[in-house]
């Protein structure tokens, strides 16, 4: 788990897990029924391209930011929590989280999940960015 720190009008410390392996990146925050304060996952993907993500197997709704090789946000969007639909299979369960997930428009090195509308609440936006050395990170506002 990674610490970070989020300037902007005032400092947060968020603490992160980094998903860089492959069975990381297709678990990541599926089957949590909570987040605690200022938690989420970092996920690094394996090239830079246009990854969607899904609710499937999330019981909370999630914010999720896209970040480009340089870690500035580019795109952020909420991701619904649809557990009562889990019972569904097939491809009926297939077309149903594809028709609700975040398709982002450009190309993506890295995403950020939070708990549901986190980036709104602390006035992260789109242009700021996610800075790293090893497990330390902070994202510095535009």
């Amino acid at each position: 788990m990674a610490s970070v720190g989020i300037f902007g009008l005032f400092m947060t410390v968020l603490f992160l897990e980094h998903a860089t392996t492959a069975p990381e990146l297709s678990q990541g925050l599926m089957g949590r029924k909570s987040l605690e304060k200022d938690h989420g996952m970092l996920f690094h993907f394996p090239e830079t391209n246009r990854y969607s993500l899904w609710s499937y197997g999330c019981y909370i709704p999630l914010s999720v930011a896209y970040l480009d090789e340089g870690g500035t946000i580019t795109e952020i969007y909420e991701l619904e929590a649809f557990p009562d639909k889990w019972e569904q299979e097939g491809e009926e369960a297939t077309d149903f989280f594809l028709s609700h997930a975040v398709n982002p428009r450009l190309p993506a090195a890295y995403a950020l999940e939070m708990a549901g509308y986190w980036f709104q609440q602390n006035g992260v936006k789109v242009g700021d960015q996610l800075r790293w050395e090893g497990r330390q990170a902070e994202i510095l506002a535009k």
